[in-house]
């Protein structure tokens, strides 16, 4: 029984995977917005706009490629994913050592990055399958 629920979830995420890719990477927007708040305190207001609309615009671009199933947009985002992956297990770290970076917004961005995570995790172990790379390479 345990096994037929395994494989129900198995054929569930690769036959969807690439049709709920973009809607779950438009999240990435939130951390775009965290992104230019730091940069709007480190180097200023005009440094800031232009950092949000640069990333805002080229990350639209490539949430576009992903909902047209673009082999080199889930190549990218693999990428951003390992990235993103990589900086919320620092950040999931300095708060646990660090209990008072969560205070206050960074409370829910503790959150945020949490979720993302774990989402992440299973996004990239269904990006790299050979079913969900032969969706990719199917539509083009």
């Amino acid at each position: 029984m345990l096994y037929k629920i395994a494989q129900n979830m198995y054929n569930f995420g690769v036959k969807n995977t690439p049709s709920v890719l973009p809607y779950i990477s438009s999240l990435f927007y939130l951390e775009i917005m965290y992104l230019s708040f730091i940069v709007f305190l480190i180097f200023g207001r005009s440094a800031a706009i232009v950092f949000a609309l640069v990333f805002t615009i080229i990350y639209s671009l490539q949430i576009i490629s992903l909902s047209r199933r673009s082999n080199l947009a889930r190549k990218i985002q693999i990428i951003i994913f390992d990235v993103h992956l990589a900086s919320g297990i620092v950040f999931f770290i300095c708060a646990v050592f660090l209990p008072d970076l969560l205070k206050g917004y960074n409370a829910w961005y503790f959150s945020f990055k949490v979720i993302s995570v774990v989402i992440e995790i299973v996004l990239l172990y269904f990006l790299t399958l050979d079913d969900v790379v032969r969706e990719y390479f199917h539509n083009q």
